[in-house]
């Protein structure tokens, strides 16, 4: 019986579900590596919906790829250079996510 190769939406729609299994273990007060590679990008775009709905605070951050730490930029967010140590997450308005 041969496999039937996983269609690139169905591979899509496994990591994105992975990133918010991933993101149910992140708690309000932990230091996050955001990790590295797609279903990484899944899973800050969770947090950071996370962040804005008030459901996580204290969250402190640092990528591990270019690729995770730009996506975290472009929805808003405030991280140090990659290889760098974590910062407090913060939104598009300059505020951090640690304090209302």
């Amino acid at each position: 019986m041969s496999e039937t190769p996983t269609s690139p939406d169905a591979q899509t729609r496994f990591k994105q579900e992975a990133a918010r299994y991933a993101v149910t273990y992140v708690q309000s007060g932990m230091i996050v590596g955001l990790g590295t590679g797609s279903t990484a990008i899944f899973a800050t775009r969770h947090i950071a919906e996370l962040l804005d709905r008030g459901q996580l605070r204290d969250i402190r951050a640092f990528a591990t790829s270019k690729a995770v730490w730009a996506e975290a930029v472009r929805l808003g967010t405030r991280l140090p250079a990659v290889g760098k140590r974590a910062a407090p997450l913060m939104n598009r308005f300059g505020r951090s996510w640690l304090r209302p």
